[in-house]
């Protein structure tokens, strides 16, 4: 329906054990809503709900996806972090919500797993706060990386994470230690977000641009593998990387 508003977030959910595809996508208007796809390709939607963000701010601005506890991270512009669990309908079960006064989440991520669920990864954006949550949604540490922070993925396997950051590219940290190991530079005429992924394991990362270019480099050696013209020199908004499996 029209007062949903934009979308502003994408994630892909994938289970391990069945075949069906699920897209779940956030709002400016704070609405979250799942399609399920099933094997003969039709999409229907199985879930679209305004959820409760601060007063400030209800844009739904940053997702993302665990499969291997099935569970759906979604921010708010402005300080609420929500926590879901994702059944086999595609219909995201609420865990758990956070409110973290003065943070102004810009992007999310899951991190480690503990013995109830993965740790939620909340990056903010002016700040560049990293604000970390157990299962509990107690924050169990909070990182200032004086970045300004565009957006942000995680790869827990590869123990590493990317942050887009604004002023000079992508930032590639090690998750562990939080030691900054390289930058790909990015083209750019203004200071605005781009979304981030990895790709193909962790072993290339996908960026988008300011003028309609979607590059694609090499993690390990900084080398551009490819850069993508999507046909229209405008900024690239949204980037998403479907993961078949858990692998």
């Amino acid at each position: 329906s029209g007062d949903r508003g934009a979308t502003t977030a994408l994630a892909w959910i994938t289970r391990s054990n069945d075949s069906d595809t699920g897209l779940a996508f956030g709002t400016e208007n704070g609405y979250l809503c799942v399609w399920k796809q099933s094997e003969n390709e039709e999409w229907t939607e199985t879930y679209c709900k305004r959820l409760t963000g601060s007063a400030e701010a209800q844009e739904i601005v940053g997702m993302a996806y665990d499969i291997g506890s099935t569970q759906l991270a979604v921010v708010h512009r402005s300080e609420v972090v929500h926590r879901f669990l994702v059944n086999s309908s595609m219909h995201p079960n609420p865990l758990g919500s956070k409110s973290i006064s003065k943070h102004w989440p810009q992007a999310v991520g899951f991190g480690q797993t503990g013995a109830r669920g993965p740790e939620i990864w909340s990056f903010g954006r002016e700040d560049g706060v990293i604000n970390v949550l157990n299962e509990n949604g107690t924050i169990i540490q909070s990182w200032p990386t004086a970045t300004v922070i565009g957006h942000a993925a995680i790869n827990v396997k590869e123990d590493v994470m990317i942050i887009d950051d604004v002023a000079q590219g992508v930032a590639l940290y090690k998750l562990s230690t939080s030691e900054r190991v390289r930058t790909f530079p990015v083209p750019s005429s203004e200071r605005r977000s781009r979304n981030v992924a990895f790709h193909d394991g962790g072993s290339a990362i996908v960026c988008g641009s300011d003028h309609g270019i979607v590059y694609i480099f090499d993690r390990k050696t900084g080398d551009t593998l490819d850069a993508i013209d999507m046909g229209i020199e405008d900024w690239v908004q949204s980037v998403v990387v479907r993961q078949d499996h858990a692998a």
